[in-house]
């Protein structure tokens, strides 16, 4: 419950099931965010991470890519989400 309260609340670029299999003590550090417009009402942004376990000094590198647009409200809400952390850099 307090996963899900706190991905609704933050919209945290991670997934709450993604959440949910971290271990305890696991800090999220955000590198970088790259946003690009692409379209009027449309947005597109990478997000690049590491999960950094309070018992270990090595890190899990994590990079999102999300795909974004502004409602008829003037909100913007997450339309697509994709996982690149398997995705080899280019």
């Amino acid at each position: 419950e307090l996963v899900d309260k706190y991905s609704q609340e933050t919209n945290f670029p991670l997934m709450p099931a993604q959440l949910k299999k971290l271990p305890q003590g696991t800090s999220v550090n955000v590198d970088r965010i790259e946003q690009q417009r692409t379209g009027p009402d449309t947005a597109m942004a990478e997000i690049s991470a590491q999960l950094v376990h309070s018992d270990s000094k090595l890190a899990s590198p994590v990079k999102l890519k999300l795909n974004l647009a502004v409602d008829a409200d003037g909100n913007i809400q997450v339309t697509n989400q994709a996982d690149l952390s398997g995705a080899q850099a280019k």
